[in-house]
């Protein structure tokens, strides 16, 4: 018996595979994408010694877990036919809600790991720490976003205000996350790590971009 909003004619057995491997890529990618602070150590990591060392390198392989599942909620909410075909709509909205759920916990954690070897207390403002000002942000605008969908309903949201405001939010949310990690770490100052981040960025940008116009061109040639 086939799903609700399920899975064109692929069998049971193929979409099982299937969402095996998904699940498979995902964990790579995170896995991957944590190895970062390892090979390309910041200056930040390679003067710090003892639990202030592992306290740091922490809360930079939380940020990178949680950037990773940030830009994978895109595929998971997109209505992309070929995620359709593999999972129910019901299994991708939970995935989504989730994942939301995860990525708030790590942009929590992320940093009270990295600010807990200095006394931020003593920190002065500077605005040479706008990449910092700016994750604080980035880290406010996330918890809202989730905040917002996780009690649309008590907080008296319509459902339609609710989508406009969300998707402009994520939006927003995912410029600032690419800006921030180019710019708050010395990792993505040159080198593959940097190339990394702007190629995904201008992948992803496309990617968005026609997940935004494919309705709007489908209601043109209807």
């Amino acid at each position: 018996m086939k799903e609700a909003g399920n899975t064109g004619s692929l069998s049971t057995g193929a979409r099982t595979v299937l969402g095996v491997i998904c699940v498979l890529a995902v964990l790579l990618l995170i896995a991957g994408a944590a190895t970062i602070p390892f090979f390309y150590e910041s200056q930040s990591i390679r003067y710090k010694l003892g639990m202030d060392k592992t306290f740091l390198r922490a809360g930079k392989i939380l940020a990178m877990a949680a950037g990773t599942l940030l830009l994978l909620q895109l595929l998971l909410s997109g209505k992309m036919k070929a995620l359709e075909r593999v999972f129910s709509s019901k299994q991708l909205y939970l995935t989504h809600r989730i994942n939301a759920a995860v990525i708030t916990a790590l942009v929590i954690m992320h940093p009270l790991l990295v600010f807990a070897p200095e006394d931020i207390m003593n920190i002065p403002p500077d605005i040479r720490l706008w990449p910092e000002m700016l994750g604080a942000v980035l880290l406010v605008s996330i918890c809202m976003l989730m905040s917002t969908a996780f009690f649309r309903n008590f907080l008296g949201f319509s459902f339609r205000g609710w989508q406009r405001l969300h998707h402009a939010g994520s939006v927003c949310v995912v410029i600032m996350l690419f800006v921030h990690v180019l710019f708050v770490s010395d990792t993505f100052e040159s080198g593959p790590p940097r190339a990394l981040v702007i190629s995904v960025g201008t992948i992803y940008g496309i990617l968005l971009l026609w997940v935004k116009v494919k309705p709007v061109l489908q209601k043109m040639r209807g």
